[in-house]
């Protein structure tokens, strides 16, 4: 469900031995039809113009996807039943939707722009005047045009990001079992025996945490890879030097304890100071304070103020302005 002009779709198609893909968008399907036609190896794929709401099929299917629609309708939560509609029992359900805290920016520059705009065509130019530099990157990296990325961002009239506690409801309501997601908000790798959690207890995935970092996230996740390999580093050998100290211990062999505690003193310190510290990261404490500064400036209403200002700003707008869509997958 939402195939759009079918460029994720034709992936999908390869990994299938049947296919079928629906969009309410009419020029979107006749796009999806020739570019299949002209990339496809298969011919196990059919396509359907019509709204979650109108459409019907007879078979079901081992994987449901629904890709940016959800967030589009009034009733995001009957558009997900019907979609359970169409899947197997042991079947997979991948749902593709914006997140709430992670689409925050954009709701705010959505806001900024209905607040300095009496239509459409004000829309577009003011987008432009006031959030270029995002039009401009998310140009450069989805390769779509600018006037497509307005239409999708800031024109389209519906749009309300769903929050992780929400769609984990759905989830148990219609009894899928969560699976995984992407960007992966699940910490069961940080506990030793999470098979022994009850599945409320495992709703300790820290995804009010996971969305805080999605709302400023504003670099490559490369980045962050690389500010905390470095800080490990020095953890890494000092954890390696203590543990020698007694592995592979026999029962007359001696410890230098000496030793032992100035290991564990190295390992104890290099923790501290190597310790994962998002909040210092993604520097969240300047975001908010930025973003209180802006309202301040919103108030004004004056939007050479709000453009300066955006100019300006460190973290706010700047880079990715957050995570647009974020993926869940279920078992049912």
């Amino acid at each position: 469900f939402g195939c759009g002009s079918g460029q994720r779709s034709l992936i999908y198609n390869f990994w299938t031995k049947k296919s079928v893909h629906v969009d309410f968008d009419r020029k979107s399907i006749s796009n999806a039809k020739n570019f299949f036609k002209k990339f496809s190896r298969k011919k196990n794929f059919k396509f359907f113009e019509s709204s979650i709401n109108e459409f019907s099929y007879n078979e079901k299917f081992d994987i449901v996807l629904s890709e940016g629609v959800l967030h589009h309708h009034k009733n995001p939560y009957s558009q997900f039943k019907k979609c359970q509609k169409f899947l197997k029992k042991g079947g997979y359900f991948i749902l593709g939707v914006a997140n709430n805290a992670g689409c925050f920016q954009r709701m705010l520059a959505r806001q900024s722009l209905y607040a300095f705009s009496k239509n459409k065509d004000e829309i577009i130019k003011n987008s432009k005047f006031l959030f270029s530099d995002f039009l401009k990157r998310s140009h450069k990296f989805s390769g779509r045009k600018i006037e497509d990325i307005i239409a999708d961002v800031f024109i389209v009239p519906i749009w309300k990001p769903i929050s992780i506690k929400e769609i984990e409801r759905w989830f148990k309501k219609n009894k899928i079992k969560f699976f995984n997601s992407y960007p992966n908000y699940n910490t069961e790798s940080y506990f030793a025996d999470s098979h022994n959690l009850s599945p409320n207890e495992l709703s300790l995935r820290f995804s009010t945490f996971s969305e805080l970092i999605w709302m400023v996230h504003r670099d490559k996740d490369k980045d962050f890879v690389k500010f905390n390999l470095k800080k490990y580093k020095d953890l890494t050998n000092f954890l390696e030097k203590f543990l020698k100290n007694i592995n592979g211990t026999e029962f007359k062999k001696k410890i230098d304890l000496k030793k032992f505690l100035r290991d564990t003193e190295n390992v104890k310190k290099s923790f501290k100071s190597s310790n994962l510290n998002l909040m210092d990261y993604f520097d969240i404490e300047t975001f908010f304070l930025e973003l209180n500064n802006y309202i301040e400036i919103l108030k004004q209403k004056d939007i050479y103020q709000v453009r300066k200002f955006i100019k300006k700003s460190k973290i706010l707008f700047k880079g990715t302005n957050g995570i647009g869509i974020n993926y869940y997958i279920g078992k049912k």
